[in-house]
């Protein structure tokens, strides 16, 4: 097993911040009263998701994570980000990426890269590799890079997905003096194919095949694994990680490969799968299972999650699947640092996630679809109604970004508590 020793240049997550959005509802919140289509909202393993107000959009999500990060940095090291990537399947413009606003928004230096990344949900898999490679070729020892995620999902009230679908961004910082975790570099498994399990023809239209979904992400993990084990004698699914992260549309399905996984290519019995899954699986869901799928931002959530819920305290290892429609799959190591458990408290997931603003259905609902679209000329945003969720939200100490209003396509934004950053 490769270890951080073994490489010339150590390069991974050294902070991370999260943005869950401001409001959210629970999953029973959502039932409809039909019992057999509120069975089936249950077995998916979720407990509650975000909620996008008037004023959200994946700028605001991405920049708002983004300044979680930069507030636990010094100004030093904050001039030392050197490239700005921001991961999206939600964009708003077919030319310009959205680092332009993120960039301006949190102050960052000028001498700074910045790109856009669209492979549905495995965008910041690629961003985060992207990242550590500049970050490890770069002359400068401080090099560092931001990564950042927003997305917003939109579908029907009373669908099956509209339960487990959420919104939010994640935002990592890659450095080379990773306290969270180190990655390694050049090890990875790889799949892709072209699949149209899911598509977005529009920024409000989501089409999605579930079955064909299910079974693309079950192949795209054995696939994997298989080319990672190529790669890496001698590697052994169980005794190599100590914790597994796995992209999360719901969290059944999560369980569902992992118990596909473990029983046909690994060999074990029913119990023992159950066993290894509330070990090194379970801590991942954590947080997910209260944010709901956040798209690209889903695979680096449960790696934080992991982090954070695994108890533990020495180095560690965690195998991390990043799986994106279309579709584009990744199954990568990390060593998690000591101490990497208060590093990511530092994060304050667990404080965003506790102060977003309960909602019950029929507040839901009218903020269903309010979310200004990509393409539009000119729109007012109805802050008014977004009052309530964001007085919520400032009076729990979590400042976060506004859309304003659009004019002549351009997109005017502010921060809840007037920072200039």
């Amino acid at each position: 097993m490769v270890r951080r020793t073994d490489r010339a240049r150590t390069v991974g997550i050294d902070a991370i911040g999260v943005d869950p959005g401001a409001a959210a509802i629970t999953v029973d919140a959502l039932s409809r009263g039909d019992a057999a289509h509120d069975r089936r909202v249950r077995a998916l393993g979720m407990e509650a998701r975000g909620v996008a107000l008037p004023c959200d959009d994946p700028v605001t999500f991405g920049t708002t994570a983004g300044r979680r990060v930069l507030e636990q940095l010094t100004p030093d090291e904050r001039d030392g980000i050197e490239l700005l990537v921001f991961a999206t399947e939600s964009g708003l413009d077919l030319s310009k990426s959205l680092c332009g606003s993120v960039h301006r928004l949190l102050g960052l230096p000028s001498t700074c890269r910045t790109v856009e990344m669209k492979q549905a949900c495995y965008s910041a898999t690629a961003a985060v590799q992207l990242a550590a490679a500049v970050v490890a070729t770069s002359p400068r020892p401080d090099a560092r890079a931001l990564v950042v995620t927003g997305d917003i999902g939109h579908h029907p009230l009373h669908s099956l997905p509209e339960a487990v679908t959420g919104v939010g961004g994640v935002a990592v910082l890659v450095s080379a003096e990773p306290r969270i975790a180190a990655l390694r570099l050049g090890l990875s498994g790889l799949h892709c194919a072209d699949v149209s399990d899911t598509l977005r023809p529009s920024y409000t239209e989501e089409v999605i095949d579930p079955d064909l979904s299910l079974l693309s992400y079950l192949e795209c993990l054995r696939f994997c694994w298989q080319d990672y084990s190529a790669r890496v004698p001698g590697a052994d699914f169980l005794a190599d990680f100590d914790l597994l992260a796995m992209h999360t549309p719901f969290a059944a399905m999560v369980k569902g490969a992992h118990r596909t996984l473990t029983r046909d290519v690994v060999g074990l019995t029913p119990t023992q799968i159950d066993a290894d899954f509330e070990r090194r699986v379970e801590p991942s869901l954590a947080y997910v299972r209260r944010t709901g799928n956040i798209y690209t931002g889903t695979s680096l959530l449960c790696l934080i999650s992991a982090v954070a819920h695994g108890g533990i305290r020495t180095e560690a290892a965690a195998g991390v699947f990043s799986y994106g429609s279309g579709c584009s799959a990744e199954f990568y190591g990390c060593d998690i640092a000591p101490g990497a458990a208060d590093r990511v408290a530092d994060g304050g997931v667990r404080e965003a996630l506790d102060s977003r603003c309960p909602l019950d259905f029929d507040h839901y609902a009218r903020f269903a679809g309010t979310d200004v679209p990509a393409g539009v000329r000119n729109a007012g945003v109805d802050l008014e109604a977004a009052q309530p969720a964001l007085r919520h939200v400032k009076e729990a100490g979590s400042p976060r970004l506004m859309l304003t209003g659009v004019e002549d396509y351009r997109r005017h934004y502010a921060w809840t508590d007037g920072a200039p950053w």
